[in-house]
């Protein structure tokens, strides 16, 4: 009788180990509250990988239906849920104003009316997008951890060049990261 009971207890440790080891790896919630997290955290160099274009990544408002493939943009991974996302998006929309960069975002949310209630909430303008099946993040997962919301990833000429995880602390920050990297440096975080 206590030989099974033992082998239960064992089997759920297991199990319980290997759900979060697979947490851990596939990268759930926000970054940081990752073991490790102040090494993910802020920009790193992506050695060019290619922008995937993907069905499964449809337009949230009256975007265009795809992603742009050519030239450098900025495409931020989002959800309305996500408290520092709501906190990015005026300091995003300011940036697309500028015309420094073109700006995309991309939605985790499960639903377009979540998405649209938050694009409507901050009077987002730039083209957004709803990863509705996650294939574009499981796509991207070596790049950015697979429900890191917010991480932004600088594409130029339909591959990414660098990745920004968690969110940016002020728009001056964003504003001067951004113009570094576009014009090829690489100063701040």
């Amino acid at each position: 009788m206590r030989r099974p009971l033992v082998m239960t207890i064992a089997l759920l440790a297991i199990l319980a180990g290997g759900a979060g080891w697979l947490r851990a790896e596939r990268g759930a919630g926000d970054p940081a509250d990752r073991p490790g997290a102040s090494d993910l955290l802020g920009w790193r160099e992506v050695d060019g990988v290619p922008w995937p274009q993907l069905p499964s990544v449809t337009p949230v408002d009256s975007s265009p239906d795809d992603l742009p493939a050519s030239g450098t943009v900025l495409v931020n991974f989002w959800a309305s849920t996500c408290g520092p996302c709501r906190d990015e998006m005026p300091m995003l929309q300011r940036l697309a104003g500028t015309g420094r960069v073109p700006v995309v975002g991309v939605s985790r949310d499960l639903d377009d009316d979540s998405a649209r209630a938050a694009l409507d909430e901050f009077g987002v303008s730039y083209p957004n997008f709803r990863d509705r099946d996650g294939h574009l993040a499981e796509a991207l997962a070596d790049v950015v951890p697979f429900n890191g919301v917010p991480s932004t990833v600088l594409v130029v000429d339909g591959r990414i060049r660098w990745a920004h995880i968690g969110d940016f602390d002020s728009y001056d920050e964003l504003v001067r990261d951004v113009d570094a990297r576009v014009a090829g440096g690489a100063p701040g975080r």
